[in-house]
């Protein structure tokens, strides 16, 4: 579980231990350098290889031959950036609102907190859209997505970096796009709890989406998730 520009992993325990009532093994990590976003899916990978390693504190009781990836925001889209570079370990991605970008603009970020914006932007630049402009990287992933988003256009999801790039870009497996036309980006981070409707909505069908894509699992349980089945919501769907 991979965070949001400018969150903690802590900041999605909601999620976490969801999944791990479900009996996933689920890792929350802090990337190296958050502003790097290459370097940061290279931090994901890091961790699949020490876990297969047996160096984690889970030792042998972790089946590295099902691996997902999931994350908020930019964690959202590194987590598809590390599902297209080793497509042979990563099986299902699931995007909280992930944005193609490098992050919200600088002066949101800061929130008046520097008397020289431009200098403060200036030195702590955010790396810009590794998976924009890079033709075909989407087409190296086969992990199936499950993709939920926020109306595009708000301060921290630009209209031409929002989170349907990445439903548009899975070309090689099935993919869901979850539109919710009044939700608010930060709904899915640090303000997640369980009377939030993105969590009602989402908790259950990313479940879902691991147990059929990871394991193979099937059946009316599981198919009354994929797609997602609510009033207030927008749904896509596709197969290769």
């Amino acid at each position: 579980v991979t965070p949001g520009f400018g969150a903690g992993h802590k900041a999605y325990d909601n999620y976490s231990k969801h999944m791990a009532s479900w009996g996933f093994a689920v890792i929350g990590i802090d990337f190296t350098n958050a502003g790097d976003h290459p370097q940061s899916a290279e931090d994901i990978l890091d961790t699949i290889d020490w876990v297969e390693q047996g160096l984690s504190p889970l030792g042998d009781s972790v089946d590295t031959n099902f691996v997902a990836t999931a994350g908020h925001s930019a964690g959202g889209k590194v987590a598809f950036g590390a599902a297209s570079i080793d497509p042979d370990r990563i099986g299902a991605v699931i995007g909280w609102d992930p944005v193609n970008a490098g992050g919200p603009p600088c002066d949101i970020l800061i929130f008046g907190s520097s008397d020289d914006p431009d200098a403060f932007c200036n030195r702590d630049p955010v790396a810009p859209n590794p998976l924009t402009g890079q033709t075909g990287i989407m087409d190296t992933m086969v992990a199936a997505s499950l993709t939920f988003a926020s109306p595009p256009g708000g301060p921290f999801t630009p209209e031409q970096h929002a989170a349907n790039y990445f439903y548009d870009g899975t070309v090689n497996a099935d993919a869901v796009y979850v539109l919710f036309p009044d939700g608010r980006h930060i709904n899915w981070g640090p303000t997640a709890g369980d009377n939030n409707f993105e969590a009602q909505v989402g908790k259950p069908s990313g479940m879902a989406w691991l147990l059929r894509h990871l394991l193979g699992v099937s059946g009316p349980g599981i198919d009354a998730y994929i797609p997602p089945q609510a009033e207030g919501i927008e749904v896509q769907s596709k197969s290769p």
